[in-house]
């Protein structure tokens, strides 16, 4: 019992040292595009779909080891798209910039990314 919850720790821990890098990644490409005049949606789109592919490979091989379905985490990265883009206008509406609204929405979104992964996509 103690072991199984110690390889829970270490694959969450995996999952925040590699979600870390995607984020990196995502959140340049985001921040990216808003500094060329892309509206925040524009660049929410485009940041999940290059991160997407990016994040398929390094979160399937290197946390959980498996191939897992891309369409099932093509699905995933939708459905935190909506996520991100609803959150991040939400919080827009408090006078707080795209740039951090979208800084902020990366904790509940790795949160749901993690859960939806190790039990649906990458099981």
């Amino acid at each position: 019992m103690l072991f199984n919850l110690i390889l829970k720790r270490i694959l969450f821990i995996k999952f925040i040292v590699v979600g870390g890098i995607n984020t990196v990644f995502g959140y340049g490409v985001y921040w990216g595009l808003l500094q060329l005049d892309f509206h925040f949606a524009i660049a929410t789109f485009f940041s999940t779909v290059l991160g997407t592919i990016f994040n398929f490979f390094t979160t399937g091989r290197l946390v959980f080891k498996s191939k897992g379905s891309f369409y099932k985490f093509v699905f995933v990265y939708g459905f935190l798209y909506l996520i991100s883009t609803g959150g991040i206008a939400f919080i827009h509406n408090f006078d707080i910039s795209y740039e951090i609204a979208g800084l902020i929405i990366i904790i509940p979104r790795a949160v749901i990314a993690f859960l939806l992964n190790k039990n649906w996509v990458f099981r």
